[in-house]
């Protein structure tokens, strides 16, 4: 199961008695972003050592010059594994990106490209998890200077839920100059089972009409936070367009509850339970663009 971009792939089994929705679990796609770290944690990748890895974007005398545009958020970072050093001493000076998550799944996404000089597009990581070699991917040199986006270079799918470390090794001691863009790291959630919730129900509203939570494609950067939320719980339809529900408790016996769709929308799509519409995200292409809904209610 490759994930999407961004929290997706969230599996509800949903099932209703009177006016309560009980969810059993859900499985959820976090992606860790080469530069802005996890959205839903704050971990950020750790680079070791520091001064080698470059922030590709940022970085013009960098060989590797990929379309940023096929990047998720524009960034990758750059490293470049030499067992000589600029001095021309033998260094063995491996690179290390790491990073902590809890989920039952993780995959790393790189750039990869087969040039033989600027960059030298050899391939070759080392992938750790938890202090464990676990997987490696290897590929020589063919002359192809191309890019090629969106390469899962590490996949693993059966992790026992908790947390866990991964780290990505670049080089071998001794070994050939090699090249790592790294773009992202993606983990697979487990939201624990939920206590019954109740759902306002009318018949006459689409906007009460709720579903089996379907594959939905999010856009982490662009998805603002609900409020201490706590669960993904419902999804729903306006215009024929999926939305997500999300359900929150909060202190002060307050709840909130926040309702996000993708625009642009076919029609104008009010907030049901009068809930303040918002856009978030607007220096995102319309495609990646959300709308939501906000309300603060008292117990």
């Amino acid at each position: 199961m490759l994930p999407l971009d961004v929290l997706s792939l969230a599996f509800l089994t949903i099932s209703a008695v009177a006016d309560f929705t009980r969810v059993s679990a859900a499985l959820v796609n976090v992606t860790i972003d080469d530069t802005f770290g996890d959205p839903t944690t704050g971990n950020q990748i750790v680079y070791d050592p520091p001064g080698v890895w470059k922030v590709g974007q940022n970085c013009s005398d960098c060989t590797a010059q990929p379309d940023r545009s096929q990047l998720v958020n524009g960034t990758w970072h750059d490293g470049t594994f030499s067992a000589i050093d600029e001095n021309g001493n033998v260094s063995n000076q491996l690179l290390t990106a790491a990073v902590t998550f809890q989920g039952v799944a993780v995959y790393v996404y790189c750039v990869v490209t087969h040039s033989f000089r600027s960059p030298v597009g050899n391939s070759d990581m080392s992938f750790f998890i938890d202090g464990i070699l676990v997987g490696n991917f290897v590929q020589p040199p063919t002359g192809d200077t191309t890019y090629q986006y969106n390469v899962p270079v590490y996949v693993n799918e059966s992790l026992p839920f908790g947390s866990h470390t991964i780290a990505i090794v670049n080089g071998h001691p001794s070994g050939n100059q090699s090249l790592t863009l790294l773009d992202r790291i993606v983990y697979t959630y487990v939201f624990p089972a939920l206590s019954p919730v109740f759902v306002p129900t009318d018949p006459a509203s689409v906007q009460t009409r709720y579903y089996f939570l379907r594959e939905l494609n999010f856009i982490s950067h662009a998805l603002p936070y609900c409020p201490r939320r706590q669960h993904y719980l419902l999804s729903s339809q306006c215009h024929g367009r999926d939305y997500i529900h999300f359900f929150s408790h909060a202190h002060h016996r307050h709840c909130y509850s926040c309702l996000y769709w993708r625009s642009p929308l076919p029609g104008r799509c009010d907030c049901p339970h009068n809930l303040l519409r918002q856009t978030t995200a607007a220096h995102l292409p319309v495609t990646q663009r959300w709308s939501h809904c906000t309300r603060r209610c008292a117990y």
